[in-house]
């Protein structure tokens, strides 16, 4: 059964069963029902019991869906919103191609350096010029979120250049700063954030870069310590890096920068050009690594993880450093032999001193990106897990699930002989970092 028939299935079936419920009340138990049919795939909802009263038939089915945190998680706190699904919103997972249909460009673009290096790199690409991003909001802007890669606008970013990482509040930060170098990604994963976030579907690259180091001076011209700064937050970091050529400007510029460790983070594994300018010093290349299985299943259109592990390798290889994170880390039944067969074939291929860091996060998103996902990504398995609303609003795993994969996997990572300094939690709790032993000291 489709998802989208299941879901007015589960409607019309607690309709008919349970008529006297109020309007909210009932959309807490379609949400419910439509989640147990679909994790026990049980489409006569034949689990449904007798009506009694709302609390005890809504307490009844917590129990159920959630099986392992329905004792300790206020029942308040699952997100019980009703499934919205259809077909036309689902991602589009099989189209690997990274060239553009469209490139445009605002007026003031003519004559940069990136726009000449797309010309060339894209000689069949149709160019169009616009009179600004913002009056072509609607033109530049495809049609769905799915065919943002389609479209490529090369523009003038004017402020958001360098910051702090926001780190969710409530959570201890790891220092992090972002290089915000373009927005929108080539990929599609089901869990990425981006998805509930980017408001035009296209892919935005900045031709003035030059600004983005004038501002770096202006407010990191008087740093005693050292910082780590990378791309990312809204992008790849060398996903189209053969068409920007954005990482030997970089490079060439945080060389120079005594005080600075910089990070390219990536799912892809487009390392040649950083092999070719990178110095050892300041310059980590860092993954993104999941499971084989989950990686299958959940990231489309990137990398694979062996080519992944393969180019850590090859970096490693030259003499360079890299790093990973394990983020978002899934919590399963077959949880523990998934990680340390990852970790495993991470360490057969790189050895633990030439590993910078390892962050860990485990799986979490706001509210609004749980909608966008369900409509994008409806066979995600990810929709199964046990989540609830935490102490930042957002979706996450309880506690005692997040404690149990960081403690395993800490464990296999010390295991291989990572020093355990070098591993940090991302948007984690303190009460978390005090648990397991782990210290907020972040000497890059």
């Amino acid at each position: 059964m489709k998802l989208s028939e299941l879901a007015k299935a589960a409607e019309a079936e607690i309709e008919s069963a349970y008529p006297l419920l109020k309007a909210n009340k009932k959309r807490e138990i379609v949400r419910l029902a439509f989640d147990i049919a679909r994790i026990k795939k049980d489409f006569s909802f034949s689990f449904l019991p007798e009506f009694s009263n709302y609390h005890s038939l809504k307490a009844r089915l917590i129990k159920i869906r959630y099986p392992l945190s329905f004792k300790k998680v206020p029942p308040d706190s699952f997100y019980l919103t009703v499934p919205d699904l259809s077909e036309k919103d689902e991602a589009v997972k099989d189209d690997k191609d990274l060239y553009p249909e469209k490139v445009f460009y605002e007026s003031a673009a003519r004559g940069s350096a990136l726009l000449e290096r797309l010309k060339k790199k894209l000689p069949l690409c149709e160019f169009r010029e616009i009179d600004g991003l913002k009056k072509n909001r609607d033109i530049v802007s495809a049609t769905s979120y799915s065919l943002r890669k389609k479209n490529w606008v090369v523009m003038r970013q004017k402020s958001g250049f360098a910051g702090e990482c926001p780190c969710t509040r409530g959570c201890i930060s790891c220092g992090y700063f972002n290089m915000n170098l373009g927005f929108g990604c080539p990929y599609e994963c089901s869990y990425c954030y981006l998805q509930g976030y980017q408001n035009i579907n296209a892919i935005l690259l900045p031709y003035n870069i030059e600004d983005f180091f004038e501002e770096f001076d202006r407010k990191f011209s008087s740093i005693k310590r050292k910082i780590r700064i990378g791309t990312g937050e809204f992008s790849d970091s060398l996903a189209l890096d053969d068409f920007t050529g954005y990482s030997s400007d970089l490079i060439e510029f945080f060389s120079k920068k005594e005080n600075v460790i910089f990070e390219f983070k990536t799912k892809s594994a487009n390392i040649d050009r950083i092999i070719d300018f990178a110095q050892p010093e300041n310059t980590v290349v860092s993954f993104s690594l999941s499971p084989l299985e989950i990686s299958r299943q959940e990231e489309f259109l990137c990398a694979s993880l062996e080519e992944r592990i393969s180019a850590m390798k090859k970096l490693t290889g030259s003499g360079l450093k890299t790093a990973f994170h394990l983020d978002p880390i899934v919590f399963s039944k077959d949880f523990k032999s998934l990680y340390s067969g990852l970790i495993e074939s991470v360490f057969s291929s790189v050895k633990p001193q030439a590993l910078a860091w390892v962050s860990l996060g485990s799986f979490r998103f706001a509210r609004e990106t749980f909608k966008t996902m369900e409509k994008r990504f409806p066979d995600s398995k990810l929709l199964d897990g046990e989540l609830f609303l935490d102490f930042d609003g957002k979706l996450r795993y309880p506690f005692f699930i997040r404690e149990q994969m960081y403690s395993f996997i800490i464990g296999e990572l010390e295991k291989r002989g990572l020093k355990k300094e070098k591993i940090y939690l991302c948007m984690e709790s303190p009460s978390m970092w005090k648990k397991l032993l782990l210290r907020p000291c972040f000497d890059w």
